[in-house]
């Protein structure tokens, strides 16, 4: 390939690539946010995951990866709704 912006893509795409016994496919994501917050409450839930200081990192880390910027065209019916979400 010639074409650098066309190789980057290529590139890009191929980093978001499984391939195992049934073949190769793209993930639509990454999702350790999702993972992360999905197995808290689990073991959260389970009584097998206390809490204390490692709950409490856990919970700091996905909240910072929260976005709280006031964008998205969610804005056009609903303004006055604060922002707050994650790209999973």
């Amino acid at each position: 390939m010639d074409d650098l912006i066309i190789t980057r893509v290529i590139e890009a795409m191929e980093r978001f690539t499984v391939k195992d016994k049934h073949g190769k496919r793209c993930q639509s994501y990454v999702p350790p946010v999702l993972d992360t917050a999905l197995m808290t409450i689990t073991l959260r839930d389970s009584g097998l995951f206390p809490g204390g200081k490692r709950l409490q990192r856990v919970v700091a880390w996905i909240k910072a990866l929260q976005h709280t910027e006031a964008k998205g065209d969610w804005l056009i019916y609903q303004p006055i709704l604060a922002p707050g979400g994650w790209s999973f």
